[in-house]
């Protein structure tokens, strides 16, 4: 059975932030202040490793794309935001 661990967590107050640049592309454009709710992320990025362990504990559907070569180094942290937020709840090693 693998052992399951619950990951740190930091929490992050509600407030805005200039996002966007001068000189970006033009979905970039212009800076532009944003307002964020709080919310609480993770310490440290999920790794590949830990993703693809994730996925076969749990038979989550990998996401399209996930052959591709960025991924393949187990201890980089290569998981886009959307599956980060699916498997942070639940790291197995």
């Amino acid at each position: 059975m693998p052992k399951i661990i619950e990951p740190e967590w930091v929490s992050i107050p509600a407030g805005t932030f200039l996002m966007g640049s001068e000189e970006g592309q033009e979905n970039e454009l212009p800076v532009h202040c944003v307002w964020v709710d709080n919310f609480a992320i993770t310490k440290y990025p999920v790794t590949n490793l830990e993703y693809v362990r994730f996925v076969e504990a749990t038979g989550h559907r990998q996401p399209g794309g996930w052959k591709e070569s960025r991924f393949h180094p187990p201890e980089s942290a290569g998981c886009g935001c959307q599956l980060v937020r699916r498997c942070c709840l639940l790291i197995i090693v």
